[in-house]
């Protein structure tokens, strides 16, 4: 029976169909890893094989080796068309045409078929087509190998590997690190979203904090944002390259080896740790046998894992422009759909009362010890799953594809997070330090893309700007400047607390993203922007 198997051609088939996989496993090398996605290659490569044997046995091997490539190039073409919609979209020939993406990718995906049928009887091209897809197979899974080698070598610091943290504090007050996570700049959220948060801003002006009104981040993702911040120190520089190797330290930084961790722990501090489901900031690390987590739901940080990894693989399709336009029955649509999360606030993890909770437990246990308490809100992040008041939204399972562009949702998120801040603000001990700031801020216009090259200065200027405050005793507040965040933001608190305080270097931006390895200093540039007359 082997003997009437196109072996040539199932290999065609199998790595036309793996290849797609393999190119979005190295592109998201810094998220995903290869246990995350043999199940889509396993089922994809799997039903594609069985397709192409059937064929064979039944019309022979000369027929299941010409729809071997045929097949198989199908399957390719399927998750090619992102990349052929984002071609079109920019090239300057093709942006007159009305639905310009589903148009050339429809003619080039047609056209390699008719290439395929009249050439299917020429060996030659046959072999052409297996070398190809062996190729492009090989070739993204190759530089994954080296990535993941590369990240293994470069290993993880110790916690105590940091020399001369000689920041002995005078006081040891309570400290709160609010991060909310994508919420806009003011003046961001008025100019692009109608979004009015000057109540806001001011109720934190009266309950004694400073808000930088010009603040940037230091990074636009969140994963290079909150180690920058917590480290003290910018994560990537300009002219960088694949920093996307360094995963594992970031991750590091944000469970517990930081600077700031390290500063704390010399000085007695006790942590207090309300992470998301996803990335996990309670994972096990240095400051383990010293710290509570608020939140711990592994089996809600896998499925939200899978969701996203489904959405991101179903993105590559035309399958999400088709259930835009209503052409897909729910049963489809509903695998890349999010997890049922009404029992975990919609998704969210928590609310301030389960930090309070927290809090009150490790007081009653030792009130002599100060708190550092770090709550990762992402209220105003999609998916919008809370109303304004944080309760869940009657909206069913919150689909992943969602975006800043519902402003509805995004209000509400807004609303929500101004809330549970507030409401923390009013129950913590008035002598308490907290800093209230955003990771990143949204983006208009939900792109494809965020490499720098790609995307308008106003969307660039709405994700790097960030919302940052902090309550500081008051003779420290002097030294929080206009563009306090980053990199100083806990600089600033550090010095205050030592008795030390002083005004810091200036913050930079320093824009990098994941599908695009150059870094680039955007702070002149934002600054010009957000200077010029409207």
């Amino acid at each position: 029976m082997i003997r009437r198997l196109p072996l040539a051609g199932m290999l065609t088939a199998v790595s036309l169909a793996t290849a797609p996989l393999a190119g979005f496993l190295y592109r998201n090398r810094g998220l995903i890893r290869v246990a995350d996605l043999w199940l889509y290659v396993v089922v994809c490569a799997g039903l594609l094989l069985a397709v192409v044997v059937s064929l064979s046995l039944v019309f022979g091997k000369q027929t299941g080796s010409r729809w071997s490539l045929l097949l198989g190039w199908c399957v390719f073409a399927l998750f090619w068309y992102r990349d052929v919609e984002l071609f079109a979209d920019n090239f300057f020939l093709t942006k007159a045409l009305p639905a310009r993406g589903p148009i050339i990718w429809a003619l080039a995906t047609l056209s390699v078929l008719i290439l395929i049928y009249r050439l299917r009887d020429r060996s030659w091209f046959l072999s052409a087509g297996m070398w190809f897809a062996v190729t492009v197979t090989l070739v993204p899974l190759g530089q994954y190998a080296v990535f993941t080698a590369t990240t293994e070598s470069q290993g993880v610091e110790s916690f105590h590997s940091t020399i001369g943290i000689e920041n002995v504090m005078e006081s040891r007050p309570d400290i709160y690190f609010l991060l909310l996570d994508g919420f806009g700049r003011q003046d961001v959220l008025r100019e692009l979203f109608g979004i009015d948060t000057s109540g806001f801003v001011e109720k934190l002006r009266q309950n004694g904090f400073v808000v930088a009104n010009r603040a940037l981040g230091a990074h636009p993702m969140t994963w290079l944002s909150i180690p920058a911040i917590l480290d003290q120190d910018y994560q990537v520089l300009s002219g960088d390259r694949d920093w996307l190797s360094t995963t594992e330290q970031k991750d590091a930084v944000m469970e517990g080896s930081s600077r700031t961790h390290q500063i704390l722990y010399a000085n007695g501090y006790h942590f207090v740790t309300a992470g998301t489901a996803w990335p996990s900031l309670c994972d096990p690390s240095p400051i383990s046998e010293v710290e509570d987590c608020v939140v711990r739901r592994p089996d809600i940080e896998a499925a939200l894992s899978d969701a996203y990894i489904r959405f991101q693989i179903t993105s590559m399709t035309p399958l999400l422009g088709l259930e835009n336009y209503g052409l897909l029955p729910g049963v489809i649509a509903g695998f890349w759909q999010g997890p049922d999360l009404s029992e975990t606030v919609g998704g969210k993890s928590f609310l301030t009362s389960d930090i309070l909770e927290a809090v009150d437990k490790a007081h009653l246990r030792d009130d002599s010890t100060p708190l550092f308490v770090f709550g990762h809100m992402m209220y105003p992040h999609p998916p919008f799953t809370l109303g304004p008041e944080c309760g869940v939204q009657a909206r069913g399972q919150p689909d992943l594809s969602g975006g800043w562009d519902d402003v509805s949702g995004y209000q509400d998120g807004v609303d929500c997070a101004i809330t549970q801040v507030l409401e923390l603000v009013a129950e913590v001990d008035p002598s308490a330090v907290i800093v209230i700031q955003s990771d990143h801020g949204p983006t208009p216009g939900s792109p494809d893309s965020l490499s720098e090259a790609d995307v308008p200065i106003e969307s660039l200027w709405a994700r790097a700007s960030v919302l940052s405050a902090v309550r500081l005793p008051e003779r420290c507040r002097p030294f929080v400047s206009d563009t306090y965040a980053g990199t100083n933001t806990f600089k600033v608190i550090i010095d205050c607390l030592a008795g030390n305080p002083n005004l810091p270097v200036p913050e930079r931006s320093y824009w990098a993203w994941e599908d695009d390895d150059t870094v680039t200093d955007l702070t002149d540039r934002l600054r010009t922007y957000e200077e010029s007359p409207a």
